[in-house]
């Protein structure tokens, strides 16, 4: 199988608040509101450093989901098993 096709995971548990300037104004990254590496305001733990948090959102996709992940080491790792952290 080819390396680069192969889906690495992480149970990350939480997702930590911090907004970018947009996300305060109610704005989008992209006008149309999908892309390939939209920047979320959240950011999560893994190996012990703060990751930001970016989704995948298709253009043919016909509902309020994406797929999320994070860049470590030039690799991008999917988020699963995910909360929000409450006050």
């Amino acid at each position: 199988m080819n390396e680069e096709r192969v889906r690495r995971y992480i149970d990350n548990g939480v997702l930590e608040y911090f907004p970018l300037h947009y996300h305060l104004k109610g704005e989008r990254q992209t006008a149309s509101g999908y892309g390939s590496k939209l920047t979320t305001q959240y950011k999560t733990r893994y190996n012990d450093r703060l990751y930001r948090v970016y989704c995948y959102w298709h253009e043919t996709c016909h509902s309020n989901h994406g797929t999320c992940y994070i860049i470590s080491k030039g690799q991008r790792l999917y988020c699963r098993n995910t909360t929000t952290e409450t006050a």
